[in-house]
């Protein structure tokens, strides 16, 4: 952050001309948004957080939470997958053989990009599942920096279902849709996501290496977590969630990203 925000230049723009916002997508109710926010703050600097979740009800926790806080929090009620650009989505689903999304140029989607792009880095902390994809792919198609901590890798293996949204690409009924709707992938995301990884398995098998990814680390009371079978798996599933994160890296890197 220090390094896409010029910090050490003591500069109220970056290179690019961009304020020194910072983009947290998937954001929740602002676990990340809200420190960030006080960091930036501190930092002397006039901007703030764009934090951007397709769950309203979280976004007004976290706006409520900023203003008690006094840091500069901006809210954006909005599904991830319209801050990508036209340029990967249509790589991604030509590639899978699936038509365009005839509502990714609207004049609001094509605005929530503009804000994106005004942005100096993005950031994911914890977007479950397909979300964290969405969030590298907004952030790359803007030629932003970005860091990002994935969650729920076992989500992934779920496709979204079709959902009426507004001309504001918000969902429509949002309270009601489940974590692992929200969390799965839409037409726009496919895995496995690199080249790298899709020269070498298929869809099925990375399916597997995603469920077996999707693991915790804290110990259960009820088994004996120290057992070679229980040390095997867990070394088994790290492996797992190894591999589904080299892939999303290296598909970073096929764009042209030093990862």
């Amino acid at each position: 952050l220090q390094a896409a925000l010029l910090l050490d230049h003591g500069d109220e723009k970056n290179d690019n001309g961009r304020r020194p916002f910072v983009a947290d997508l998937g954001c929740g109710g602002g676990n990340l948004s809200l420190p960030l926010a006080w960091w930036l703050q501190k930092q002397g600097l006039s901007g703030g957080v764009v934090a951007v979740d397709i769950n309203g009800f979280a976004l007004r926790i976290l706006a409520e939470r900023a203003s008690l806080s006094g840091v500069c929090i901006e809210t954006m009620e909005r599904d991830l997958v319209h801050l990508v650009e036209p340029l990967i989505q249509h790589s991604t689903q030509e590639r899978n053989g699936i038509p365009d999304n005839d509502g990714s140029n609207s004049s609001s989607t094509v605005d929530d990009r503009l804000r994106l792009a005004d942005c100096a880095a993005v950031v994911s902390l914890h977007a479950c599942g397909a979300a964290s994809d969405l969030a590298m792919a907004a952030a790359i198609s803007h030629s932003l920096p970005f860091a990002l901590s994935p969650c729920c890798i076992g989500k992934m293996n779920s496709s979204r279902k079709n959902t009426k949204q507004d001309a504001g690409g918000r969902f429509i009924g949002m309270p009601k849709l489940g974590s692992v709707d929200r969390s799965a992938a839409p037409s726009e995301i496919s895995y496995p996501r690199s080249e790298w990884l899709n020269d070498v398995i298929s869809v099925e098998e990375y399916q597997l290496l995603a469920a077996a990814a999707d693991y915790g680390t804290a110990s259960n009371p009820n088994t004996n977590d120290d057992t070679l079978e229980e040390r095997n798996r867990t070394q088994r599933c790290r492996k797992a969630k190894t591999i589904v994160e080299l892939d999303r890296l290296q598909w970073a890197k096929e764009q042209g990203y030093v990862v």
